[in-house]
C-alpha cells in the first residue's frame, strides 16, 4: 500500500470532502422543498441520533487501528497490521451490529428524548448504517495509517451520491404520505449509500491486502489486540460522554424554544423576522409560547438550513485533522519532532487561512447563499450568526486531532467535557430570553467554542513547543480576508443587475474576490515560501 505526502493526502481528502459536502448539500435542496422546515426537523432528530451512537462506535477502536498501523509501518512490522486488521474487522462487525439493533428497537425512547415523537420511523430507517459504518471504518482506519487517503476519498464521493439519488428518489415517491414518513423514506437513503460505500472499500482493500498478509508477527496476538484496546476504551468512552452530551444539548435546544418568553415588543420582532416565510407564528403575541409545531419549524431553520450551509466548510477542513495522524504518530516514532512541527504549524495556519475568509463570506452573504442552495432565507440570521465559530471549531478539531494522534486522549476529553457543559448551561438560560430565541444557542456555542480553542491551543503549544500563528502573521490574514469580502460585495449587485441572476453574480463576484485574496496574501507577505515547502514535505 503506497503512501501518500500529507500534502497530496489532504488535498485528496479535501477535495472529495468538498464534493461530498456539495452533494450533500444538492440532496438538502430537493429535499427541503419536499419535507419543509418540520420535515427537516424530523430528519435532523433522526440524524442527531444517529451521529451520537455512531460516535461511540468511530471514536474509539477505529482510532487505535489507524494510529496502531502508522507506528508499526513506521517500524516496517506489517505482519502485526495484518492481525490487528483482522481482530479490528470482527469486533467492529460485533459493535456495529449492537449498536444498529439498540437504534431500531429503541428508536420511541430516543424520539421521545428528543422531545420529537414523530422521528420514530425516521430513526428507525437510519439505524442500519451504523453497522455499515462499523466495517467500513476499519478498512477507512488502515488506509489513514498507512497514509494512503484515495480509496477513502473514492468511497466518500460515491457514497454521496447514491445518498443523493437514492434520498431523492425515496423522498419523492412517499411525498404523498405524512411527513413523519416522508423523512424517514429521505433519510433510508444514508443507509443505502453507507452500504454501498462499505462495499466500495472493501473491494479497494482487496489488492493491499497481499502486502501485509505473508508477513510474521513479531508481536503476540494478545499483545497487539491489548495495545488496541487499550486505546480503544478510554475513546470510546470519552466517545460516549461527548455522544451523550450532544444528544442532551439538541434536546435542550428543543424543549426550550418551548419556554420562550415573548415581551409584546419581542414578539413583534419575531413575528416580523419570520413571517415572510411561515404563518406558523401568525397568533403568537406578547407573553405567549411557541407550538410544539412552530418550535420545531424554528429548528428545522436552524439545523436543516443554517448547520447544513456551516457544516459545508467545517466538514471540509476536517480533512486535515483525519491527515495529520500519520504524521504525528510516524514522527513521533521516528523522532522527527522539528519535521513533525513544522508540518503541524503549517496545516494550523492553512486551516486559519481557509477559515477566515469562509466565515466573512457567511456573515456578509448569508441570504445569497441560503437562496442560492434552498430558495430559502428564513435561517440567514442564524447563519451569520453561527459563521464566526468556524474559525475555533476547526481549529480546535484540528488541535484536538494532533493531541490524540500524540497520545494525549484524557486531556482533549476534559476539555470538551467542560465546553459542552458550559454550552448547555448557557442554551438553557439564553434561549428562553425572547429577543435571542434561537440565536441563544449560537451565542452559547460561540463562547464555548472560543474557550475550547484556547485550551486546545495551550496544550499543543506545551505538547509540542510549537507557537500558534503569530498576531502579525494573523493581522495580514485578516486585512486579506477583509479585502476579499470587500471586492465581492462591491461587484455583487452591479454583476446581478448584469447578469439578471443572483446565481452568476455572486459566482464571479466571490471567484474575482478569491483571486484579490490569493494576490493580497502575497504581498502582504502572509504566506512563506518555507511554510510552502515543509507543506507540501
Amino acid at each position: 500500500m503506497k503512501s501518500e505526502s500529507f500534502f497530496k493526502g489532504t488535498l485528496i481528502l479535501i477535495t472529495a470532502n468538498a464534493v461530498s459536502k456539495i452533494l450533500g448539500a444538492v440532496l438538502k435542496i430537493p429535499l427541503t422543498y419536499i419535507l419543509g422546515e418540520q420535515g427537516m426537523a424530523i430528519y435532523q432528530t433522526a440524524f442527531s441520533v444517529y451521529i451520537m451512537l455512531l460516535s461511540l462506535i468511530t471514536s474509539g477502536l477505529p482510532f487505535a487501528i489507524s494510529r496502531y498501523v502508522s507506528e508499526e509501518k513506521a517500524l516496517k512490522r506489517y505482519g502485526n497490521i495484518r492481525f490487528a486488521t483482522k481482530f479490528s474487522f470482527l469486533l467492529m462487525f460485533g459493535l456495529g451490529l449492537l449498536a444498529s439493533l439498540i437504534m431500531f428497537f429503541g428508536a420511541d425512547f430516543f424520539a421521545l428524548s428528543m422531545k420529537d415523537p414523530k422521528a420514530v420511523f425516521a430513526i428507525k430507517a437510519i439505524a442500519p448504517s451504523i453497522f455499515f459504518v462499523a466495517i467500513g471504518c476499519v478498512y477507512k482506519s488502515c488506509y489513514q495509517g498507512y497514509a494512503c487517503q484515495t480509496p477513502t476519498a473514492i468511497s466518500q464521493v460515491i457514497e454521496a451520491l447514491v445518498k443523493l439519488i437514492f434520498g431523492y428518489l425515496l423522498a419523492s415517491w412517499f411525498s404523498n404520505l405524512p411527513v413523519k414518513y416522508t423523512s424517514s423514506a429521505a433519510i433510508f437513503g444514508v443507509t443505502i449509500g453507507e452500504a454501498v460505500a462499505t462495499l466500495i472499500l472493501f473491494l479497494l482493500y482487496i489488492p493491499y491486502r497481499k502486502n501485509v498478509r505473508f508477513e510474521r508477527r513479531s508481536a503476540s496476538r494478545r499483545k497487539i489486540a491489548k495495545k488496541l484496546i487499550g486505546v480503544a476504551i478510554p475513546m470510546t468512552a470519552c466517545a460516549l460522554v461527548s455522544g451523550l452530551l450532544g444528544l442532551l444539548d439538541a434536546s435542550v435546544i428543543r424543549s426550550q424554544l418551548a419556554n420562550i418568553t415573548f415581551s409584546e415588543s419581542s414578539a413583534k420582532e419575531f413575528v416580523s423576522l419570520y413571517s415572510p416565510y411561515t404563518d406558523i407564528f401568525a397568533t403568537l403575541s406578547g407573553g405567549g409560547k411557541l407550538s410544539l409545531d412552530g418550535a420545531r419549524w424554528l429548528y428545522g431553520a436552524y439545523s436543516g438550513y443554517a448547520a447544513t450551509v456551516f457544516n459545508l466548510p467545517s466538514g471540509i477542513l476536517a480533512s486535515f485533522g483525519v491527515a495529520i495522524l500519520p504524521v504525528v504518530s510516524g514522527g513521533i516514532i521516528s523522532k522527527n519532532y522539528a519535521r513533525l512541527n513544522k508540518t503541524v504549524s503549517a496545516a494550523a495556519k492553512t486551516i486559519l487561512l481557509i477559515s477566515l475568509p469562509a466565515s466573512f463570506v457567511l456573515v456578509l452573504f448569508s441570504k445569497e447563499i441560503l437562496y442560492i442552495l434552498f430558495k430559502n432565507t428564513a435561517s440567514h440570521l442564524m447563519l451569520s450568526a453561527m459563521a464566526p465559530i468556524l474559525v475555533f471549531s476547526t481549529l480546535s478539531q484540528f488541535y484536538c486531532s494532533v493531541l490524540h494522534a500524540g497520545g494525549s486522549i484524557m486531556t482533549p476529553f476534559r476539555y470538551v467535557t467542560v465546553c459542552n457543559l458550559i454550552k448547555i448551561a448557557l442554551t438553557y438560560i439564553l434561549i428562553p430570553i425572547g429577543r435571542l430565541n434561537i440565536l441563544g444557542a449560537i451565542v452559547a456555542s460561540f463562547l464555548a467554542n472560543v474557550l475550547y480553542f484556547i485550551l486546545n491551543m495551550n496544550k499543543i503549544k506545551k505538547d509540542f513547543n510549537m507557537s500558534p500563528v503569530s498576531f502579525f502573521d494573523f493581522g495580514k490574514i485578516f486585512a486579506s480576508a477583509t479585502l476579499m469580502v470587500l471586492v465581492a460585495y462591491l461587484l455583487l449587485h452591479p454583476l446581478n443587475a448584469i447578469s439578471g441572476t443572483v446565481y452568476i453574480g455572486f459566482f464571479v463576484a466571490i471567484l474575482v474576490a478569491v483571486f484579490a485574496y490569493a494576490l493580497s496574501l502575497i504581498l502582504f507577505g502572509a504566506i512563506k515560501k518555507e511554510e510552502i515547502t515543509h507543506f507540501r514535505g
